[in-house]
């Protein structure tokens, strides 16, 4: 098992897990996913990694946070329609993430992505593909909000289920206002704390 708690920074939001996470790890800074990049030029992957003790169950969490670039032609592109593109990327993201995992499960260097390959393989419904999305307040633009209220969370939840069928995953659409991990507390940071990063 690995530290009892740890937070990890994504965007601007601090992501802390407890210690029912057996695994907690953000995929997308790990050596195995720099590597599958690297190799096959256009591989994405999902922001974390986790597996929760019990059945076990595996996650899939990728991280976006709109809410200082809802205004931008790139989120709008993203969320309209219903987010049918973003649950597009979350798909494409999976599959990636999935591939890379098998790989890093097959090489055996490190026991917590062949613990997370035999969660993967236990049986149907353990698997969860969760996207935790960030929205600027009611006070956006109106144009915004009104696309950003098109996104029901049960439709766009069923749209990433169905992109995901092939792996027989379950589907949830998190935030700060309504969190739905038990074992997972996220918190916006402070404006002074925030560095320049990468917006996907």
């Amino acid at each position: 098992m690995t530290d009892p708690a740890r937070t990890f920074r994504e965007e601007d939001l601090d992501f802390t897990f407890d210690a029912t996470w057996t695994i907690a790890r953000q995929w997308d800074t790990e050596s195995v996913f720099l590597t599958l990049r690297d190799w096959v030029p256009g591989s994405h992957g999902v922001d974390f990694v986790g597996v929760r003790a019990g059945k076990p169950n595996l996650f899939f969490i990728e991280v976006k946070d709109y809410r200082t670039s809802e205004d931008r032609g790139s989120t709008r592109d993203k969320v309209e329609n219903s987010g049918e593109r973003l649950a597009e990327l979350v798909g494409a993201k999976v599959r990636d993430t999935v591939a890379g995992l098998i790989g890093a499960a097959r090489a055996a260097r490190d026991p917590d992505w062949k613990q997370a390959r035999l969660a993967l393989s236990v049986e149907k419904g353990n698997v969860w593909v969760v996207l935790w999305i960030e929205h600027a307040g009611l006070a956006g633009p109106v144009k915004v909000r009104r696309q950003r209220e098109s996104i029901g969370t049960g439709v766009l939840q069923e749209s990433i289920r169905r992109r995901t069928r092939w792996l027989h995953a379950r589907a949830l659409v998190c935030s700060r206002d309504g969190e739905c991990l038990p074992g997972l507390t996220v918190k916006s940071i402070a404006q002074a704390e925030r560095v320049p990063g990468r917006r996907r």
